[in-house]
């Protein structure tokens, strides 16, 4: 059997007939496309012309009960072992059969048929996430901290003739600068996926803490240290395994040290020369400033009686997390990444 979600993406500049495809080995394998895709009923459905189209799909291999239960959903029939009781007569007559245009709700399905669905639709959206993730991490552009915010599902026994299940709702993919999804950006992206990279667990950290910096800036704060010490922790662990192990046991507030004392004498993955870059010593920088400042802000607002941050404190905290995240990446080998750090840092930076 095939499953398929469609959706919307959001804040992407479709150039020409460019179409970006990736396949993720969620087990079973999830291929991804963004861009021009035929038949797509989400985009054709939806009145903003601008939205870019998104189709997520797998291969399931249910056992026969499972399959014989696909079987009768098709035929307009719920199948056996559903749990429709009286009170949904507005979606199924008495002797079981769908009305016409109902989208059945899972929770009326027999309970192994949902959990293969739920099983069918996590690994849809984490492939869908996956790619969305992969775009924003190597091209620098903000998302909300929920990617996904509904969702549709599509089944299908030959690839041919689809049905829809659950609400008639759309997923929506949202970026927040504009992004060209033009040749360079499928072919970057591509190749960035071939070489097995997903954008590291700190920098959707720092998403969650920006997403937060005005409704809730104590959060944002504590979450964004979080992820510059879990960056520092994770790059250290990747280059020199002994020492990622000794700097994962050290404690937070030896975290500034850790990087302006180590970082230089770390080894570069770049493919080509790299640039080298070193943390400035004497004056030790702005970024340097707003990191201990994080630090220090952070340690008072686990106090009960912590005042509110300032927004615009809490704003340049995360942009210096953000500078050191890039540089994370840059010292890992993606040689790119210098190019989403902020001018006056790579000033400081000998960038």
């Amino acid at each position: 059997m095939q499953f398929r979600m469609d959706f919307a993406v959001e804040g992407i500049v479709l150039l020409a007939e460019n179409s970006l495809q990736l396949s993720w080995n969620e087990n079973p394998e999830v291929t991804v496309t963004i861009g021009v895709i035929p038949s797509q009923a989400v985009c054709e459905s939806t009145p903003h012309s601008e939205k870019v189209c998104g189709r997520a799909m797998l291969h399931m291999m249910p056992d026969d009960a499972i399959r014989s239960m696909f079987a009768s959903l098709a035929n307009m029939q719920m199948p056996l072992g559903s749990r429709v009781t009286d009170r949904d007569w507005q979606w199924v007559e008495a002797d079981g059969t769908v009305k016409p245009g109902v989208l059945i709700r899972w929770n009326l399905l027999p309970n192994d048929m949902e959990a293969f669905l739920i099983d069918a639709e996590t690994t849809l959206l984490r492939g869908a996430t996956s790619t969305v993730e992969l775009m924003r991490w190597r091209f620098g552009v903000s998302l909300p901290s929920r990617l996904i915010r509904q969702k549709a599902l599509f089944w299908s026994f030959d690839g041919e003739s689809w049905h829809r299940l659950g609400s008639s709702s759309v997923v929506y993919l949202e970026f927040g600068p504009e992004l060209e999804l033009n040749t360079t950006v499928c072919t970057e992206l591509t190749a960035l996926h071939s070489r097995g990279a997903v954008a590291p667990l700190a920098r959707s950290v720092w998403e969650e803490a920006w997403s937060q910096r005005y409704d809730n800036p104590r959060s944002a704060v504590v979450i964004g240290v979080a992820a510059a010490e879990l960056g520092f922790r994770t790059l250290v662990d990747g280059l020199s395994p002994l020492a990622g192990w000794l700097v994962a046991r050290l404690q937070s507030t030896d975290l500034l040290r850790l990087i302006w004392d180590y970082l230089p004498k770390l080894s570069h993955r770049a493919k080509v020369e790299p640039v080298l870059i070193f943390p400035p010593k004497n004056p030790r920088g702005q970024l340097y400033k707003f990191l201990e400042r994080g630090l220090a802000l952070r340690d008072q607002l686990v106090q009960a009686d912590a005042k509110r941050p300032k927004s615009e404190d809490v704003v340049e905290i995360l942009r210096a997390v953000s500078d050191l995240l890039w540089i994370f990446d840059y010292y890992r080998g993606h040689e790119w990444a210098f190019q989403h750090v902020r001018p006056e840092t790579r000033t400081e930076w000998s960038m």
